[in-house]
């Protein structure tokens, strides 16, 4: 049935549905926290920060003496800062004669066309932006003989750092999607049809994750710093000091490992038998004793233990 007129409010909830159809990546992050945005808390409004707290790690001491015979461990509390600081937006405009257009009319030749170009705008800046804070990586060769090792490999790493199980899921290049097609064909179980198949780009579910074909995995460039050595031994925190045989730039996003320091069991603090991967949070230009800020920090006593030894 045709509409008398199309109002904002009926072309803002088409355009939200449509959003999330369009946009797999951001249908499926966690938003558990976008109900505290601007809520008020005893009369004053949060704002467009909220703070989220790191679940701490104790120290287990053996026996029955308190604490070993020494002083207790204290409790080390860690948050990070999730801000809304990006918006994004079209601009549609529209007169009388496409406002008494039929709603299915009007979302097929204008609405939807606004909501694919904003989508893969917003989806290429979320990806880019995770991509570049996170410290963990692993290699897929989309050539080879078992491509689809890369997502077991992947599922393994999530489940070392304790990743919680439910609701993960895999965005996949063309070229990775292609190279996995023989795999996942074969694994793909029809009966266990996600209830997210109707987001774009669904293909199908594989080693505990949804995965999704898209177009906005972009390639990750290196900077041009090389020969990068640790300037001072038994570095702690999130930053350490580095000197390049080639001074250079180290970008925002690279992973790189330390001869000797191993990644741990984030509760347990059992060396892992291999390397911590670590991600550089700010791009620097490396010369000589040159400070870098990087995640996870650098740590090896509880609490909050992540790394089996320091730096040499």
């Amino acid at each position: 049935m045709a509409n008398t007129i199309l109002t904002h409010q009926m072309i803002a909830r088409e355009a939200a549905k449509m959003l999330e159809e369009e946009a797999p990546f951001i249908a499926n992050i966690n938003k558990g926290r976008q109900e505290e945005f601007g809520k008020d808390v005893q009369g004053y409004q949060k704002g467009d920060t909220v703070k989220i707290k790191i679940p701490t790690a104790g120290r287990v001491y053996n026996g029955s003496v308190f604490a070993e015979g020494g002083g207790a461990t204290d409790v080390v509390e860690e948050s990070v800062n999730l801000t809304l600081d990006t918006q994004k937006h079209v601009a549609l405009q529209f007169g009388a004669k496409e406002k008494a257009l039929n709603l299915t009319d009007f979302k097929d030749r204008i609405l939807r066309p606004q909501m694919q170009t904003l989508s893969s705008v917003v989806e290429a800046d979320l990806i880019a932006r995770g991509v570049l804070g996170t410290p963990n990586q692993v290699a897929m060769s989309l050539s080879g003989t078992n491509p689809s090792n890369a997502l077991a490999l992947g599922r393994a790493k999530l489940n070392q750092y304790l990743a919680p199980a439910g609701d993960r899921s895999v965005i996949l290049s063309s070229a990775a999607n292609v190279a996995l097609s023989g795999e996942v064909s074969r694994m793909y179980n029809p009966t266990q049809t996600s209830s997210k198949a109707y987001l774009q780009g669904y293909v199908a579910t594989a080693f505990g994750a949804d995965l999704y074909e898209h177009q906005s995995v972009a390639v990750f460039n290196n900077g041009t710093a090389a020969g990068i050595t640790v300037s001072g031994a038994n570095q702690t925190g999130k930053t350490v000091v580095l000197s390049a045989a080639t001074a250079g730039t180290l970008t925002q996003g690279t992973i790189f490992t330390i001869a000797g320091v191993n990644a741990v069991h984030p509760l347990t603090g059992q060396d892992l038998g291999v390397l911590q991967q670590f991600v550089v949070t700010a791009t620097a230009t490396v010369g000589t004793n040159t400070a870098v800020s990087i995640y996870p920090g650098l740590n090896a006593t509880a609490p909050n233990k992540t790394t089996s030894a320091l730096p040499a």
